[in-house]
């Protein structure tokens, strides 16, 4: 449930080129997608392309090496 976890940490979550990526995004975080509802859309690890996914907002739940950054995302 990400909804129960810390929302703060010094990992960046930035959409790009179609693309979700966590830092620098040279890395194997682990990104979950998640409608507004809470209900899981997608995951991967590394970078999560997005292209296909309908506008709107998003909660994009992201982890890498014990740091979790949870973020509130506008996909167009």
């Amino acid at each position: 449930d990400w909804s129960s976890d810390v929302c703060s940490s010094d990992l960046e979550i930035y959409v790009r080129n179609g693309e979700i990526v966590v830092g620098t995004g040279n890395n194997d975080a682990n990104i979950q997608l998640y409608n507004m509802n809470g209900s899981i859309l997608k995951t991967t690890t590394g970078s999560m392309e997005i292209t296909g996914i309908n506008s709107g907002f998003y909660i994009v739940k992201a982890v890498l090496n014990n740091q979790i950054s949870v973020k509130k995302i506008w996909i167009k």
